[in-house]
Protein backbone atom coordinates (compact mmCIF):
# COMPACT_ATOMS: atom_id res chain seq x y z
CA UNK A 1 0.00 0.00 0.00
CA UNK A 2 2.88 2.48 0.56
CA UNK A 3 4.72 1.38 -2.53
CA UNK A 4 1.46 2.41 -4.52
CA UNK A 5 2.01 5.17 -6.78
CA UNK A 6 -1.55 6.48 -8.17
CA UNK A 7 -2.27 5.54 -11.70
CA UNK A 8 -4.54 2.58 -11.76
CA UNK A 9 -7.59 1.49 -8.66
CA UNK A 10 -5.74 0.40 -6.15
CA UNK A 11 -8.37 -2.95 -4.23
CA UNK A 12 -7.13 -3.36 -0.90
CA UNK A 13 -9.20 -6.74 1.27
CA UNK A 14 -8.31 -7.14 4.76
CA UNK A 15 -10.29 -10.67 6.20
CA UNK A 16 -10.55 -11.23 9.97
CA UNK A 17 -11.22 -14.75 10.62
CA UNK A 18 -13.05 -14.27 13.98
CA UNK A 19 -15.07 -13.97 15.60
CA UNK A 20 -15.30 -17.77 15.62
CA UNK A 21 -15.05 -20.54 18.46
CA UNK A 22 -13.79 -20.66 20.55
CA UNK A 23 -14.20 -17.46 21.85
CA UNK A 24 -11.14 -17.35 23.90
CA UNK A 25 -10.25 -13.50 24.20
CA UNK A 26 -7.28 -12.89 26.37
CA UNK A 27 -8.50 -11.44 29.72
CA UNK A 28 -7.38 -7.77 29.36
CA UNK A 29 -9.91 -7.76 26.01
CA UNK A 30 -12.44 -9.64 28.06
CA UNK A 31 -12.11 -6.96 30.67
CA UNK A 32 -13.04 -4.09 28.22
CA UNK A 33 -17.10 -5.99 28.25
CA UNK A 34 -19.37 -5.45 30.75
CA UNK A 35 -22.09 -8.64 30.37
CA UNK A 36 -24.50 -6.81 32.47
CA UNK A 37 -24.19 -3.83 30.13
CA UNK A 38 -28.05 -2.64 29.76
CA UNK A 39 -26.98 -2.71 25.46
CA UNK A 40 -26.67 -6.26 25.29
CA UNK A 41 -29.18 -7.84 23.28
CA UNK A 42 -31.42 -9.09 24.71
CA UNK A 43 -31.74 -13.34 25.35
CA UNK A 44 -34.03 -15.16 23.99
CA UNK A 45 -34.39 -18.40 26.20
CA UNK A 46 -36.76 -20.01 24.39
CA UNK A 47 -36.49 -23.29 22.36
CA UNK A 48 -37.83 -23.53 18.87
CA UNK A 49 -41.33 -24.59 18.92
CA UNK A 50 -42.99 -27.14 16.46
CA UNK A 51 -43.54 -27.21 13.60
CA UNK A 52 -39.77 -27.46 13.03
CA UNK A 53 -37.82 -27.47 9.98
CA UNK A 54 -35.84 -30.20 9.26
CA UNK A 55 -32.49 -28.42 9.64
CA UNK A 56 -33.50 -27.28 12.97
CA UNK A 57 -34.14 -30.70 14.38
CA UNK A 58 -30.64 -31.61 13.41
CA UNK A 59 -29.45 -28.77 15.12
CA UNK A 60 -31.46 -29.07 18.35
CA UNK A 61 -30.06 -32.79 18.75
CA UNK A 62 -26.54 -31.93 18.45
CA UNK A 63 -27.15 -29.55 21.15
CA UNK A 64 -24.98 -29.51 24.21
CA UNK A 65 -25.93 -27.21 26.88
CA UNK A 66 -28.96 -25.20 27.83
CA UNK A 67 -28.58 -21.70 28.34
CA UNK A 68 -29.96 -19.62 31.16
CA UNK A 69 -29.62 -15.51 31.20
CA UNK A 70 -26.46 -16.05 32.92
CA UNK A 71 -24.83 -18.59 30.75
CA UNK A 72 -26.19 -16.17 27.84
CA UNK A 73 -24.67 -13.33 29.26
CA UNK A 74 -21.30 -15.07 29.64
CA UNK A 75 -21.60 -16.40 26.34
CA UNK A 76 -22.11 -12.46 24.53
CA UNK A 77 -19.08 -11.18 26.68
CA UNK A 78 -16.19 -13.54 25.38
CA UNK A 79 -17.98 -13.05 21.96
CA UNK A 80 -18.03 -9.33 21.79
CA UNK A 81 -14.74 -9.40 23.02
CA UNK A 82 -13.36 -10.99 20.41
CA UNK A 83 -15.43 -8.83 18.03
CA UNK A 84 -13.60 -5.86 19.79
CA UNK A 85 -10.45 -7.30 18.93
CA UNK A 86 -11.64 -7.67 15.04
CA UNK A 87 -12.05 -3.55 15.84
CA UNK A 88 -8.78 -2.95 16.86
CA UNK A 89 -7.74 -4.92 13.51
CA UNK A 90 -9.65 -2.42 11.51
CA UNK A 91 -8.41 0.73 13.44
CA UNK A 92 -4.77 -0.71 12.87
CA UNK A 93 -6.14 -0.70 8.85
CA UNK A 94 -7.09 2.48 9.09
CA UNK A 95 -4.16 3.89 10.92
CA UNK A 96 -2.11 2.64 7.66
CA UNK A 97 -4.44 4.01 5.25
CA UNK A 98 -3.96 7.60 6.76
CA UNK A 99 0.12 6.74 7.09
CA UNK A 100 0.12 6.29 3.11
CA UNK A 101 -2.26 9.62 2.47
CA UNK A 102 -5.03 7.22 1.16
CA UNK A 103 -7.87 7.39 4.05
CA UNK A 104 -9.59 10.52 2.43
CA UNK A 105 -9.32 9.03 -0.98
CA UNK A 106 -10.49 5.52 -0.18
CA UNK A 107 -14.06 4.27 -0.39
CA UNK A 108 -13.98 1.71 3.31
CA UNK A 109 -15.85 -0.91 3.82
CA UNK A 110 -16.46 -2.96 6.36
CA UNK A 111 -18.60 -5.98 6.25
CA UNK A 112 -19.41 -9.47 7.80
CA UNK A 113 -20.56 -12.72 5.98
CA UNK A 114 -23.00 -14.10 8.77
CA UNK A 115 -23.34 -13.61 12.93
CA UNK A 116 -24.07 -16.07 15.40
CA UNK A 117 -26.86 -17.65 17.89
CA UNK A 118 -25.50 -16.69 21.02
CA UNK A 119 -27.90 -18.72 23.29
CA UNK A 120 -30.70 -17.50 21.34
CA UNK A 121 -33.71 -20.34 20.88
CA UNK A 122 -31.27 -22.52 22.79
CA UNK A 123 -28.47 -22.53 20.06
CA UNK A 124 -25.40 -21.23 19.02
CA UNK A 125 -23.40 -20.89 15.68
CA UNK A 126 -24.42 -19.68 12.23
CA UNK A 127 -26.39 -22.65 10.16
CA UNK A 128 -29.53 -21.71 11.04
CA UNK A 129 -31.80 -18.39 9.51
CA UNK A 130 -32.81 -16.79 12.51
CA UNK A 131 -31.80 -13.01 13.09
CA UNK A 132 -28.95 -13.47 14.79
CA UNK A 133 -27.42 -15.62 12.21
CA UNK A 134 -28.06 -13.41 8.64
CA UNK A 135 -28.53 -10.12 9.74
CA UNK A 136 -25.04 -8.86 9.20
CA UNK A 137 -23.38 -5.19 9.77
CA UNK A 138 -22.57 -3.34 6.73
CA UNK A 139 -20.45 0.27 6.98
CA UNK A 140 -19.84 2.25 3.66
CA UNK A 141 -17.76 5.69 4.16
CA UNK A 142 -16.93 7.04 0.98
CA UNK A 143 -13.97 9.52 0.35
CA UNK A 144 -13.80 12.21 2.65
CA UNK A 145 -16.41 10.70 4.66
CA UNK A 146 -19.82 11.92 5.17
CA UNK A 147 -22.53 12.94 7.65
CA UNK A 148 -23.66 9.49 9.42
CA UNK A 149 -27.11 8.04 8.48
CA UNK A 150 -28.95 4.50 8.70
CA UNK A 151 -30.57 2.90 5.71
CA UNK A 152 -33.48 1.47 6.66
CA UNK A 153 -33.69 -0.80 3.35
CA UNK A 154 -32.79 -4.14 3.17
CA UNK A 155 -29.73 -4.86 0.86
CA UNK A 156 -27.37 -8.29 0.47
CA UNK A 157 -23.90 -9.28 -0.71
CA UNK A 158 -24.66 -8.89 -4.06
CA UNK A 159 -25.14 -5.25 -3.69
CA UNK A 160 -21.73 -5.70 -1.69
CA UNK A 161 -20.46 -7.26 -4.98
CA UNK A 162 -21.87 -5.03 -7.51
CA UNK A 163 -20.91 -1.83 -5.49
CA UNK A 164 -16.74 -2.90 -5.34
CA UNK A 165 -16.93 -3.68 -8.88
CA UNK A 166 -18.61 -0.74 -10.06
CA UNK A 167 -16.00 1.26 -7.92
CA UNK A 168 -13.51 -0.43 -9.46
CA UNK A 169 -15.14 0.86 -12.94
CA UNK A 170 -15.77 -2.97 -13.85
CA UNK A 171 -19.11 -4.20 -15.10
CA UNK A 172 -21.04 -5.55 -12.49
CA UNK A 173 -23.72 -7.34 -14.45
CA UNK A 174 -24.04 -10.87 -13.05
CA UNK A 175 -22.34 -10.76 -10.51
CA UNK A 176 -23.91 -8.35 -7.92
CA UNK A 177 -27.36 -6.61 -8.02
CA UNK A 178 -27.14 -3.09 -7.35
CA UNK A 179 -24.14 -0.74 -6.83
CA UNK A 180 -24.50 1.51 -3.67
CA UNK A 181 -21.84 4.18 -3.85
CA UNK A 182 -24.81 6.79 -5.29
CA UNK A 183 -27.09 5.82 -2.36
CA UNK A 184 -24.08 6.65 0.32
CA UNK A 185 -23.47 9.66 -1.31
CA UNK A 186 -27.31 10.92 -2.04
CA UNK A 187 -27.46 10.88 1.91
CA UNK A 188 -30.94 9.70 3.86
CA UNK A 189 -32.98 11.91 2.09
CA UNK A 190 -31.53 10.82 -1.77
CA UNK A 191 -33.76 9.14 -4.15
CA UNK A 192 -31.99 5.44 -3.46
CA UNK A 193 -32.12 5.67 0.42
CA UNK A 194 -34.04 2.95 2.30
CA UNK A 195 -35.43 1.46 -1.19
CA UNK A 196 -35.56 -2.20 -0.14
CA UNK A 197 -36.17 -5.60 -1.89
CA UNK A 198 -36.70 -9.40 -1.01
CA UNK A 199 -33.01 -11.12 0.12
CA UNK A 200 -32.00 -14.59 -0.11
CA UNK A 201 -30.13 -16.59 2.54
CA UNK A 202 -28.93 -20.44 1.79
CA UNK A 203 -27.02 -22.96 3.89
CA UNK A 204 -27.09 -27.03 4.29
CA UNK A 205 -30.02 -27.70 2.60
CA UNK A 206 -32.31 -24.73 3.60
CA UNK A 207 -33.30 -21.69 1.40
CA UNK A 208 -34.48 -18.81 2.87
CA UNK A 209 -36.30 -15.52 1.66
CA UNK A 210 -37.05 -12.42 3.80
CA UNK A 211 -38.61 -9.24 2.91
CA UNK A 212 -39.75 -6.12 4.72
CA UNK A 213 -42.22 -8.43 6.93
CA UNK A 214 -41.80 -11.76 6.68
CA UNK A 215 -38.99 -14.72 6.24
CA UNK A 216 -39.80 -18.16 4.45
CA UNK A 217 -37.58 -21.05 5.00
CA UNK A 218 -38.11 -23.26 2.45
CA UNK A 219 -36.18 -27.47 2.54
CA UNK A 220 -34.52 -28.53 -0.75
CA UNK A 221 -35.20 -31.88 0.27
CA UNK A 222 -38.44 -32.14 0.61
CA UNK A 223 -39.85 -29.32 -1.72
CA UNK A 224 -41.49 -27.71 0.41
CA UNK A 225 -41.47 -24.34 3.17
CA UNK A 226 -40.36 -25.42 6.60
CA UNK A 227 -40.50 -22.07 8.26
CA UNK A 228 -42.32 -18.45 8.15
CA UNK A 229 -41.84 -15.85 10.80
CA UNK A 230 -43.69 -12.46 10.61
CA UNK A 231 -41.32 -10.37 12.03
CA UNK A 232 -43.39 -7.36 12.77
CA UNK A 233 -45.48 -9.17 15.31
CA UNK A 234 -42.70 -11.67 16.54
CA UNK A 235 -39.41 -9.38 16.05
CA UNK A 236 -37.69 -12.58 18.24
CA UNK A 237 -38.79 -15.80 16.02
CA UNK A 238 -40.71 -17.40 18.96
CA UNK A 239 -43.89 -18.94 16.70
CA UNK A 240 -43.32 -20.47 13.35
CA UNK A 241 -46.64 -19.88 11.34
CA UNK A 242 -45.86 -21.78 8.32
CA UNK A 243 -48.74 -23.48 8.81
CA UNK A 244 -50.90 -20.63 10.05
CA UNK A 245 -54.12 -20.10 7.43
CA UNK A 246 -54.03 -16.26 8.28
CA UNK A 247 -50.78 -15.68 7.08
CA UNK A 248 -51.58 -18.24 3.61
CA UNK A 249 -51.04 -14.94 1.14
CA UNK A 250 -47.82 -14.30 2.39
CA UNK A 251 -46.26 -17.56 2.60
CA UNK A 252 -47.40 -17.98 -1.09
CA UNK A 253 -46.23 -14.46 -2.42
CA UNK A 254 -42.82 -15.52 -0.79
CA UNK A 255 -42.93 -18.73 -2.64
CA UNK A 256 -43.33 -16.99 -5.52
CA UNK A 257 -40.73 -14.66 -5.03
CA UNK A 258 -37.98 -17.28 -4.22
CA UNK A 259 -39.17 -18.83 -7.66
CA UNK A 260 -38.28 -16.00 -9.30
CA UNK A 261 -34.94 -16.10 -8.07
CA UNK A 262 -33.71 -19.50 -7.50
CA UNK A 263 -34.66 -22.65 -9.30
CA UNK A 264 -35.92 -25.18 -6.80
CA UNK A 265 -34.83 -28.55 -7.84
CA UNK A 266 -37.33 -30.33 -6.07
CA UNK A 267 -40.71 -28.30 -6.13
CA UNK A 268 -44.17 -29.73 -6.08
CA UNK A 269 -45.68 -27.68 -3.40
CA UNK A 270 -48.43 -26.00 -4.68
CA UNK A 271 -49.65 -25.79 -1.31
Amino acid sequence: MAAWAGGERLYLQVCFPGPHKPFDPTSEVLARIDPDDPRMPPAILQAPAPPLAPLVQQVLLEKGEDFDEQSVRRLQQHYFAKVSLVDDGVGDVFAALKAAGLYDRAWIIVHSDHGELLGDHQLTGKRLGYEGAIRVPLMIRPPGGTTPWTDDGQVDQLDVTATILALCGLDPTGYGDRDLSARVLGGPQGPQAHQTKPVMYENLGMVGIRDERYKLGWDLATGRPVELYDLVADPQERANRVLDPALRGALDDLVATLRTLRPLPVDDWNG
